[in-house]
C-alpha cells in the first residue's frame, strides 16, 4: 500500500512539475531589460551583492521591475507547498527502503536520508524567508547564499541515498537508481565548482530538471508498475 501511495504522489509532483514547465515556455513573464541571468530564479539563491542583485530583481528605474519583481514574491508563497510536497516525496521514498531493507545498512540510510530531506526543507524555508526580505529590501540585506547552499547540498545528498531504494529489486527499476546518482553527482559538482568561485549554475539547474522530468517518471512509474519489487526484502525472491 505505502508504496503505491508514494508512486502515485510521485505522478502527481511530475505532472505539476510539468504544468509548471510548459506554462513557463508557452507564457514566460515579461523581463525586466536589467535582468541579464538566464535563470533568475536560481540566481537569486546565490545572490551575495547589490550589484548581482539588481541583474536578476531589476534595476529600480526599469518599467516592468514592479511587476517582476511582485512576480517573484509570488513565487516564493507558492514554493512554501512545494517544500512540502518533496519532503513528503523524500519520506516516502526512504520508508520504502526502510520497510524493504532487510538488513539494518539500508535502514541507517533509510534514516539519514530522512533526515537529510527536512535539513533541506529546514533550508528551504530560511531560504525562502530571506530572499521575501531581500526582494522587498532591493538589497542583500540577509545572507540568501548560505541557506541555498546548504539547501541543494542536503537534496543532492537525499537523492544519492535514496539510489539504494532502487538497486538489487530485479527488472528495470534499477535505471532510477542510475538517475538518482547521476543528479546526486552533477548537482554536488556544481555545488562544489560554485564554492570554488564559479559563477556558473546549469550543473545545479540541469540537475534540478533532470529530477523532475526524467527521475521522478521513473520513480512514480517503479512505484506503480513493479510495487511488488518493493514489498519484500532485498534479496529474497
Amino acid at each position: 500500500m505505502l508504496v503505491r501511495v508514494v508512486g502515485y504522489f510521485a505522478w502527481l509532483l511530475f505532472a505539476f512539475a510539468l504544468f509548471v514547465t510548459v506554462r513557463t515556455i508557452l507564457r514566460p513573464r515579461p523581463q525586466p531589460e536589467s535582468v541579464k541571468v538566464k535563470m533568475p530564479a536560481l540566481a537569486m539563491e546565490f545572490v551575495e551583492t547589490d550589484e548581482d542583485l539588481s541583474q536578476i530583481i531589476g534595476a529600480p528605474d526599469d518599467p516592468k521591475t514592479p511587476a517582476w519583481r511582485a512576480g517573484l514574491l509570488s513565487d516564493l508563497k507558492a514554493d512554501y507547498v512545494f517544500i512540502v510536497i518533496y519532503w513528503l516525496l523524500y519520506a516516502g521514498i526512504a520508508a520504502v527502503l526502510a520497510q524493504s531493507s532487510g538488513d539494518g545498512q539500508r535502514a541507517w540510510l533509510a534514516l539519514v536520508a530522512g533526515l537529510l530531506a527536512t535539513a533541506a526543507a529546514v533550508c528551504d524555508v530560511v531560504e525562502n524567508l530571506r530572499m521575501t526580505k531581500v526582494i522587498e529590501a532591493a538589497s542583500v540585506v540577509e545572507r540568501v547564499a548560505a541557506p541555498g547552499f546548504l539547501k541543494w547540498l542536503f537534496i543532492f545528498l537525499t537523492v544519492a541515498l535514496l539510489s539504494a531504494t532502487f538497486f538489487g529489486r530485479g527488472g528495470w527499476v534499477w535505471l532510477a537508481g542510475v538517475v538518482c546518482l547521476l543528479v546526486a553527482g552533477l548537482g554536488l559538482a556544481g555545488l562544489a565548482a560554485i564554492k570554488l568561485g564559479s559563477r556558473q549554475l546549469w550543473p545545479v539547474g540541469a540537475a534540478f530538471v533532470l529530477l523532475l522530468l526524467v527521475l521522478l517518471p521513473l520513480v512514480a512509474a517503479a512505484f506503480t508498475l513493479k510495487t511488488e519489487l518493493f514489498t519484500r526484502a532485498f534479496g529474497s525472491s
